[in-house]
């Protein structure tokens, strides 16, 4: 059953030139693979490392037809166990089996099947406590079509857990079509729910629908949604590009809805990337059940990137850094206050450095322009729409001096 809501206002991208899953008819496969490193020849000098590679496929990886090529070797499955084999011999060939890790599981991909998979398979899992996740294919979540209208999904998106303490690497594979239609939140959304002292790099998300439409003023009914993350803490986020990507809900980044202590780099974007709210919040402030303390003046909080922004440790770690984006952010709603940023909608910060961060328009063909359309906030700007920097660490609520706060360099709009 379709998980719908009605929009009047919010223009969804339609044109993709990508195939489209259908829901179900294949299959997520979970391997583990065992890589050797180093050695220079020395078997005694090698090191080996257990990653954990997530794939689709027409096949179960329990096939014995199953294959997949994964950073240039061509393995294949004997029924449990992923291997590849060698050819020798002469003038006779024959070939052995080498074995380099095992099918874990496979299941139907469908979004609630992937969830449950990577929750038992690898984040409950103690003999994989630590172990790298990486993508081994595109994904194709499949949870919209080209003929899904506006404000609806043909099954809804079940954000992932993430394992803490690991990293998550894309191998610069592409996750498309994630839809996710709700009146009502629980927790935060986005392709992983939430992440924490974690690495993340190398994905391209193509295709992002989420639409919060909710009926309450309250606050603290909505939660963070981002693409990618809907919360972010103590993490690395590197190398991720976006694309075809519409957010709708009232504390939303393009990318991750709340960064905490975190640092964003290589992020760039300039292909139809959609941030913007239609819910009025006239209690509180959106976020509030996972952000406390935080109200200064504004209840919904919109980025290019992140809806808010937080560095309150860590202070010669930078936040942004060589991030890029062509980005269109409203807020159609009103009986509120809104921060609205190219990069980040409400950033605070106890000190920080920031480079080469650029918010631009985005020239076609035959003199088309398409720029950058920021609008509906009662704070905005191209880069941050409130940048609040506590003259110290006790929470004043006075600007302080910020050039004995930041180092900012390359910020432009273009």
């Amino acid at each position: 059953m379709k998980a719908k809501i009605g929009l009047v206002f919010f223009t969804v991208l339609y044109c993709c030139s990508m195939a489209f899953a259908v829901n179900g008819t294949g299959y997520y496969n979970l391997m583990t693979v065992v890589e050797t490193q180093g050695g220079f020849g020395f078997p005694a000098m090698t090191s080996s490392k257990t990653i954990m590679v997530l794939s689709q496929g027409a096949l179960a990886c329990s096939s014995s037809e199953w294959s997949l090529t994964f950073k240039g070797t061509n393995y294949v499955s004997n029924g449990t166990e992923i291997g590849y084999y060698n050819n020798y011999g002469w003038p006779v060939m024959q070939s052995t089996f080498t074995k380099k890790g095992r099918c874990v599981a496979s299941v139907e991909d469908t979004p609630a099947n992937l969830a449950t998979l990577l929750e038992n398979s690898w984040v409950k899992s103690p003999e994989m406590k630590g172990v790298t996740l990486e993508l081994g294919s595109d994904i194709d979540l499949g949870e919209f079509d080209s003929s899904t209208k506006a404000g609806s999904c043909e099954v809804n998106h079940f954000p992932l857990s993430m394992m803490d303490n690991t990293s998550f690497n894309g191998n610069h594979f592409t996750i498309s079509h994630l839809c996710y239609a709700a009146t009502a939140m629980d927790k935060p959304v986005g392709f992983f729910e939430s992440a924490s002292n974690v690495t993340i790099q190398n994905v391209k998300l193509n295709g992002v629908r989420i639409y919060i439409d909710g009926e309450s003023g309250d606050g603290k009914d909505y939660y963070p949604v981002g693409a990618f993350v809907g919360v972010l803490n103590l993490a690395t986020i590197d190398s991720i590009v976006l694309a075809n990507d519409s957010i709708l809900a009232p504390i939303a980044g393009g990318l991750v809805g709340l960064v905490k202590n975190s640092t964003i780099s290589n992020i760039s974007g300039d292909d139809d990337i959609h941030v913007s709210n239609k819910v009025s919040i006239t209690e509180g402030y959106a976020g509030s059940s996972v952000l406390a303390d935080f109200n200064y003046a504004h209840q919904v909080f919109l980025g290019g990137i992140a809806g808010v922004a937080i560095r309150s440790e860590r202070d010669e770690d930078p936040t942004f850094i060589d991030d890029s984006l062509k980005v269109e952010i409203h807020d159609y709603a009103t009986g509120h206050r809104s921060a609205l940023g190219g990069i980040v909608g409400f950033y605070k910060t106890n000190g920080d450095t920031l480079e080469n961060l650029k918010v631009y328009t985005k020239y076609g063909g035959a003199g088309e322009t398409v720029p950058t359309k920021i609008s509906g906030g009662a704070s905005m700007g191209g880069i941050f729409g409130v940048l609040f920097a506590p003259r110290d660490n006790t929470g004043s609520a006075t600007a302080g001096n910020l050039t004995e706060k930041f180092t900012m360099r390359h910020l432009r709009i273009l």
